[in-house]
C-alpha cells in the first residue's frame, strides 16, 4: 500500500514505516518487531525490489525499495483480501487493548 500511494512508486524502509504507522494506529505502541517483518518481507517476497539510491540524490544510506511488476502478478485478490482481513483483525485487537 505504501508503494502504491507513493508519487514516484519507491520508498525507503522508513517512508514505509511511516505509512504503517499513519495508516493503522497499532503499529504506533506495538513492539519495534514489526519493523523486522517488513524488512524481512521486502527482502525476500519477490513481489518486491531493492533498487540502488540515485547518485547525489542523498546522503542518506540504504536504499529504495518498488514492487516488482512479475512478483506482483502472482498476488491472487484471494491473498490480497486474505491480507486486508489480517489488518483488520490486528486493528481491532489493538482497539481492544487501548479501551
Amino acid at each position: 500500500m505504501a508503494l502504491k500511494n507513493s508519487d514516484s512508486g519507491t520508498l525507503p524502509v522508513s517512508e514505509i514505516y511511516k505509512f504503517m504507522m499513519g495508516k493503522f494506529p497499532y503499529f504506533k505502541t506495538a513492539p519495534d518487531g514489526w519493523k523486522n517483518s517488513v524488512r524481512h518481507n521486502l527482502s525476500l517476497n519477490k513481489a518486491f525490489c531493492k533498487l540502488e539510491r540515485p547518485q547525489g540524490a542523498s546522503q542518506r544510506k540504504g536504499c529504495l525499495w518498488s514492487l516488482n511488476p512479475s512478483g506482483v502478478n502472482r498476488w491472487t485478490k484471494k491473498s490480497e483480501s486474505g491480507r486486508r482481513n489480517t489488518l483488520r483483525q490486528s486493528e481491532q485487537v489493538w482497539q481492544i487493548q487501548k479501551s
